[in-house]
This record gives structure tokens, sequence and C-alpha cells, in this order.
């Protein structure tokens, strides 16, 4: 990603990666730590979409629920990487390429299977002051969007009553809607951050896959692409007002996401229950952890000395994160008659 704000305040590079997905923290003083992660990026988009786009977009045609989630501090780069510039061919970032790449995989297949039929619906949230608020909704100035209820089904599914869901024919009209509910977010300048996301993103993509033919099962998965607000110390990003009170919800939705993530990958047995009901965002991100979803986490960090402690607060989170078993299952829908 590019340089920003927060990069500025302290250029001595205290975090390096090294080969074989390894993260040496050295700042010549009193820390030095080491991590093992599945990957360590450079920062090139394209790199990042193969490593992670690319084995969710098969494992979301085979019938699994996918999802992706970027966690850092603010400014670290998770809005880059998972949606950057959406209309680049270099810049943009997973989710436009996992669109594309969905689409044009969607055609290979039914051009290949006379009896096939796919179809895709998106829905865009955020969680915003513990509010959850439909991105793709029109909204009129000055006017506050609806705060939506999360539901759960007769299978304990987590769903949102309300939120609004867009049945989509071509990559190019998904990249317009993933432009609008961006856009819709709720932002401020920081001194951390030029465009600080003031709240949780979640993207959901529904893959149906319908055949005419009986005898092959009809599959679906949703794919869910999540953007965490960054974690915030109010001495670093100087926010007063609004901007504290929003900086203080979103501490705390992520200390709550990290308490359950602590508490799945210390879990020694299934019947262990663990309670995602204390923040709105845990809940709608319940079966990404401990469930029906194959899950990665896109941990987003700063080179620099000036924001240490923040990048090893990172680490130390994906690295629970990778402790989690999930139990991730095909999704086929009911037998045709």
């Amino acid at each position: 990603r590019p340089l920003g704000k927060g990069d500025r305040h302290g250029t001595k590079v205290v975090v390096r990666g090294v080969e074989g997905g390894g993260v040496v923290v050295d700042d010549r003083r009193k820390t030095k730590r080491t991590y093992q992660f599945d990957y360590v990026f450079s920062g090139g988009q394209a790199e990042v979409f193969e490593a992670i786009g690319r084995p969710m977009l098969e494992e979301a045609y085979k019938g699994f629920n996918v999802c992706l989630f970027a966690y850092g501090q603010t400014g670290s780069g998770k809005t880059y990487s998972l949606l950057g510039d959406v209309g680049s061919e270099e810049h943009a970032g997973v989710a436009p390429r996992f669109v594309r790449c969905l689409f044009d995989e969607a055609q290979r297949m039914v051009d290949e299977d006379a009896d096939l039929t796919i179809k895709v619906s998106l829905s865009m949230i955020e969680v915003y002051m513990e509010k959850v608020r439909d991105l793709l909704l029109p909204r009129q100035r000055g006017q506050e969007p609806e705060s939506l209820e999360i539901h759960e089904d007769p299978s304990r599914r987590v769903y949102v009553r309300g939120a609004s869901v867009h049945q989509v024919l071509s990559a190019e009209r998904m990249m317009e809607l993933l432009r609008k509910g961006n856009a819709s977010r709720q932002t401020a300048e920081t001194r951390m951050n030029e465009t600080s996301s003031r709240s949780h993103a979640i993207i959901q993509i529904t893959v149906s896959q319908e055949f005419a033919s009986v005898e092959k099962k009809d599959l679906e998965c949703v794919v869910s692409l999540v953007d965490l607000a960054g974690s915030e110390r109010q001495t670093k990003t100087e926010s007063s007002g609004q901007q504290f009170d929003e900086a203080r919800k979103i501490n705390h939705s992520l200390l709550m996401l990290g308490r359950a993530l602590n508490s799945f990958s210390e879990r020694k047995g299934s019947d262990v229950f663990i309670s995602l009901r204390e923040s709105k965002l845990t809940r709608l991100l319940s079966e990404s952890f401990g469930g029906n979803s194959k899950t990665w986490m896109l941990a987003t960090v700063s080179p620099t000395a000036f924001n240490l402690t923040e990048s090893i607060s990172t680490m130390d989170y994906a690295t629970n994160a990778m402790a989690i078993t999930n139990k991730a299952k095909v999704n086929t829908n009911k037998a045709k008659v």
C-alpha cells in the first residue's frame, strides 16, 4: 500500500518480513519477537489476491461459505487491501479482483453445462456506533440512516432483517454497487489517517448454483468480505468529541471480537459455549469463527517504530485467529421434486 499519515511519524523500520511466512520484530532495544504466518506480503495487490482470493473463489464454487476479514490499526491498509482502487488494474484490492474472477468463472461453468444456472446477489452493511445500517439504500442528506435488527433463522443462522439484497448480473454492476456502498461508509480525517473508516463494513455475496437435472445437487454459498474499522489510540489520532466516541465504540467491538477469538483458539471441545452477543460485530461474524465457513484473516501492520505497539497487538490477534478450527460444510439446497 502507499505510505499513510501514520507511517510518516516514524521512519525507522522495526517490523520485517522474512522468507517462509515469518515476521521479525526488532527495535534493537527491548523488543524482539518472531511470528509465523501462512504468508507475508510485500504489498502488491495481485500477490495478495492470488494467495487469498483465488482459493476463496475455488472453495465458494464447491459450495462452502468463505470469509475474509481485514484487521489492523487505523491507517495500516485494510480498506486499500480489501477494496483499493476498484477501477485500477494495479491497485484494485481483493474484492474487485474476486468479483471479476467470480463472473468469469460463472460464465465458463455455464458454457460447459447447459443444465446450470448461476445467480449472484449482493448486500453491504456497516456497524457504526453499535448500529447496523444498510450501505446500499439511498440516504437523505441530514437524515439518520435506519438502524436494522439482527435475527436468527430456524437453523440459527444470523441475518440482518431489512437489509437490501441486490441481484447482480455482471461484474461491472457489482463494482458500481461496491463503489456506492464504500462511499456511504462513515469516515473522518484523523491525525493517523486522512480517510479513517468509522465503521465496520461487511460485504456479503451469495452465489447460487441451480441445476435443471434432479440428479445434481443445487449449491449455495455466502462470500463475506469484512473491512474492520481500525483500532485507535487517542494519543495518536488526537480524536475528540464525536470522533472520540466513535473510537471508543470501535475499540470496544474489536476488544469483544478479540475475546471471542481467544475463547475459540483455546476451546478444547465442541460442547464449550462461547457467547458472541456482547457486540453487534461478533454476532454478525459468528459463522466465520468456529462455524460453517472457511475463513481467512488479512492482518495489516505498519513497519515503523512509531506504530510498534499496535503492530504487535495486530500480530498477536492474528496468531490467535490461526488457532481456530471451523466446521465448514458444503451447502446444498433442499431436494428437488
